[in-house]
């Protein structure tokens, strides 16, 4: 066993996959990126997902997953890669949602439980210890293991079960042709060098999905992204109030803004996902169809709506941008969220 961190406290950057919670330092971590297009590796191990060019900078990154022993499963837009940076190199891990930051006492962190060989032996190998959370525990990885595990054949699994890895047949062959043109663009903006990327003066957004629209949403007031999962009603509220959802022990009430932006409703299926925003002291969940990307726009990229053309909920649009060969309203959520009849009265 690794000897566990000895500072009074330390933050850890939090993540999820397979339904588990990890944590690395966060010292090491360089940044995190929506997953871009990958190139796979002849003859690499299966838990190597490929390389990718991040800003002249060539970075392998490893399915987490795989190298777990966890079971493998199509590449999703939703997925992110974690930049690490080691004592010799950068490697990339490829996760499912990333988190936030937390910063963890060492009397919280416990040594992680021995196996005795079986499934879970794989996994011990790169667990340093384990941490409560609000109501979750956390498995907090050992850097040290994991990078210098890169590239090497991980370990058989048990009798009995089965190793699933992506076939290398190009990267993410299931995806469909706009999944492919989003991972490919990602990956050419990680390409570029920084001398040609400077996000000062940009316009960061959200790139999501509703009803078949697209919209952008100020990454600035966006808190974190999650999947929806058991919703509690909350009685004699409006329909866009749709419930409560309890986001890691925070009661997050879920509002449907579709009715506003007069999105239709009928016969499509429930929103899937939703944005943690935060304006002044008003935190909510916005129900989206999917998150997609984080753009950056250039001011001279965005139009203003024309006014002969805007259609009701067009007045919470700050303007229209183009991103490949679909449209983008880049949505105010100030104004939308400060609508008066978007706040519900507790003493009615």
């Amino acid at each position: 066993m690794h000897a566990l961190p000895t500072t009074e406290q330390a933050p850890y950057l939090l993540f999820s996959l397979r339904g588990t919670l990890y944590g690395v330092p966060a010292a090491s971590v360089l940044e995190t990126v929506w997953l871009p297009e990958l190139t796979p590796m002849a003859g690499a191990p299966p838990d190597m997902a490929g390389l990718v060019n991040v800003r002249g900078r060539v970075v392998p990154v490893t399915d987490l997953a795989l190298r777990l022993g966890l079971p493998g499963r199509p590449y999703r837009l939703s997925d992110s890669v974690v930049l690490l940076e080691g004592d010799e190199a950068v490697t990339g891990i490829l996760v499912e949602e990333v988190r936030e930051v937390r910063v963890l006492p060492a009397g919280s962190i416990e040594a992680a439980p021995a196996y005795n060989g079986g499934g879970g032996a794989a996994e011990a190998r790169f667990i340093r210890g384990v941490a409560t959370v609000d109501e979750d525990i956390v498995a907090l990885l050992d850097l040290d293991a994991l990078v210098k595990a890169v590239g090497r054949t991980p370990a058989l699994p048990a009798e009995g079960e089965i190793a699933v890895a992506p076939v290398r047949h190009g990267f993410s062959p299931g995806a469909s042709p706009e999944e492919r043109e989003i991972f490919r663009s990602r990956a050419q903006q990680l390409r570029q060098t920084t001398e040609s990327f400077d996000i000062v003066g940009l316009l960061p957004v959200a790139v999501v999905s509703l009803g078949g629209e697209y919209y952008g949403l100020d990454l600035e007031l966006i808190r974190e992204f999650t999947r929806v999962g058991e919703i509690t009603p909350v009685p004699c509220c409006p329909a866009h109030i749709v419930g409560n959802l309890n986001l890691r022990g925070e009661v997050l009430t879920l509002i449907d803004i579709r009715g506003v932006l007069s999105v239709p409703t009928e016969g499509v299926p429930a929103c899937e996902c939703a944005v943690v925003v935060e304006v002044d002291d008003l935190s909510v969940g916005v129900l989206v169809d999917e998150v997609f990307d984080v753009a950056y726009l250039r001011p001279g990229e965005i139009t203003a709506v024309p006014t002969a053309l805007k259609a009701a909920g067009d007045e919470y649009l700050t303007g229209t941008a183009r991103r490949g060969d679909r449209t983008l309203g880049i949505l105010d959520l100030r104004a939308l969220l400060g609508r008066e009849d978007l706040i519900v009265d507790e003493e009615v």
